[in-house]
């Protein structure tokens, strides 16, 4: 028999459901409720989105709901918690992603995206990031958002964001960290840092497909942030929506 572990305090609350198709379809109709809620409680809202299964499941699934069309776009904005740091038109981009799947259909929408790398400048590509994470800090600061809502993913090896497994930016108390060796490409990146992903007020955490469940497993009792980045995440309010197969452990 197999010891089932309760999940730590902070663990926060699971949902899960029978595959990734109907768990995209879930957080959509969930995300535009929640939307029609927030907008109305504060007017203007801030939602931050990652990438991966993020644009390429959910945000169609929005995109298709018939509840997409009763939001009133112009009272959000849409933040990145990172961002690879390719050339604008790149498709590689966690931006491009989004408003390929979504947000090119609602133009009323606020983006707030992160930097670019841009060939033609004379600064060389690390000194381009740091401008581009000064930047995002300045902007972040000039408009001093509350983060309502996180629309969150994580990688295989519980990495968050583009805060890894082992890296100093782990430690970092910077509102955006900067990352030049991302064990993923690209390499370059641009993320949120540790203690404003922690602040935000609700999180969801959409994971699918068994690769992700052990991973899942050691968060759920409490592994520490800097072996399971992820963790970070792990809090009374945060919500871990999944399919069965990342349920499974």
């Amino acid at each position: 028999m197999t010891e089932i572990k309760p999940p730590t305090p902070t663990w926060g609350r699971a949902v899960v459901l029978p595959d990734r198709e109907l768990l995209a379809r879930s957080v959509a109709s969930r995300f535009l409720n929640t939307l029609l809620d927030l907008t109305n409680l504060h007017g203007s809202v801030n939602v931050v989105i990652s990438g991966g299964s993020i644009n390429t499941e959910v945000l169609p699934a929005v995109a298709a709901d018939p509840l997409c069309g009763a939001i009133d776009w112009s009272r959000v904005h849409i933040w990145w918690v990172d961002e690879r740091f390719v050339e604008v038109d790149s498709p590689d981009r966690n931006d491009a992603q989004a408003i390929d799947a979504l947000f090119a259909a609602l133009p009323q929408v606020d983006l707030h995206p992160m930097a670019a790398f841009d060939p033609l400048s004379s600064l060389s590509l690390d000194e381009q990031l740091e401008l581009g994470r000064l930047n995002y800090i300045g902007e972040l600061k000039h408009l001093d958002p509350v983060f309502h809502l996180a629309l969150l993913g994580m990688g295989e090896d519980g990495h968050i964001a583009s805060l890894f497994p082992g890296h100093s930016s782990l430690d970092s108390q910077d509102l955006v960290i900067s990352e030049g060796a991302s064990p993923k490409m690209p390499p370059h990146r641009l993320s949120l840092g540790p203690r404003v992903i922690e602040a935000i007020d609700q999180i969801w955490m959409v994971t699918a497909g068994a690769s992700k469940a052990q991973p899942l497993a050691k968060i759920r009792v409490g592994a520490k942030p800097a072996d399971l980045p992820a963790g970070l995440a792990a809090k009374p309010t945060t919500l871990w929506l999944m399919d069965l197969p990342a349920a499974s452990m």
